[in-house]
C-alpha cells in the first residue's frame, strides 16, 4: 500500500521536518500527480493552457 504525504503550508506544527520528506522523496514515497509536461519551446501552449483553465493539473516545463 502507497504511503502519501501531504504537504500543504509552511509554519505548521503537523508538517514533517524536511529530512523525513527528503528520504521520503529518495525511497520513491513521494509522488507528483503531473497532468502535462511541455518542452520548453512550447511554452505559449502550456501558458494558454493554464490561462484558460484547461489545464486539469499540475503542468511542467521540461528542458530540451
Amino acid at each position: 500500500m502507497a504511503q502519501e504525504i501531504h504537504i500543504t503550508n509552511t509554519g505548521s506544527p503537523d508538517l514533517l521536518p524536511l529530512r523525513e520528506v527528503y528520504v521520503a522523496a529518495v525511497a520513491g514515497i513521494l509522488t507528483a500527480d503531473i497532468w502535462k509536461t511541455y518542452p520548453l519551446t512550447q511554452v505559449a501552449n502550456a501558458y494558454q493552457a493554464l490561462e484558460s483553465r484547461t489545464a486539469m493539473g499540475p503542468t511542467v516545463l521540461r528542458p530540451e
